[in-house]
């Protein structure tokens, strides 16, 4: 009783969404580029989808203390329906899977192609 959500969120607009009909479509920018542009955009993207992940699981945090919280609900889903979007345009944008169900080749295993997290490129 008396609990107030206020999670600030720092996720919003600090990196430009990227549009997936972009110029950078079917490029393979997954830290090996040759235009810096288009690295700094998929940099940027990372960056954007690592905050979501973080905000994510705080407010999982704050869920598993107050599972009646509406608002907390309802950011919740928000934030998951923004990383959900910012993936699809970064593994479309930057051809570089996420995750390793995202792996697009039936003839080869893109997942290993990237950057490591560890890796200064990743980063």
């Amino acid at each position: 009783m008396g609990e107030r959500f206020s999670i600030r969120n720092n996720t919003q607009s600090n990196v430009r969404q990227s549009n997936p009909n972009h110029s950078m479509q079917g490029s393979n920018c997954n830290g090996n580029c040759n235009n810096n542009s288009q690295n700094s955009n998929c940099k940027a993207m990372l960056k954007k989808l690592q905050a979501l992940d973080f905000s994510i699981y705080e407010t999982v945090l704050y869920l598993d203390a107050y599972p009646n919280s509406a608002d907390a609900l309802s950011y919740y889903h928000k934030l998951v329906a923004e990383r959900d979007a910012l993936q699809r345009a970064l593994a479309e944008t930057c051809r570089m899977p996420i995750t390793n169900l995202e792996n697009a080749s039936v003839n080869s295993w893109d997942w290993v192609n990237g950057p490591w997290p560890w890796e200064a490129s990743a980063n």
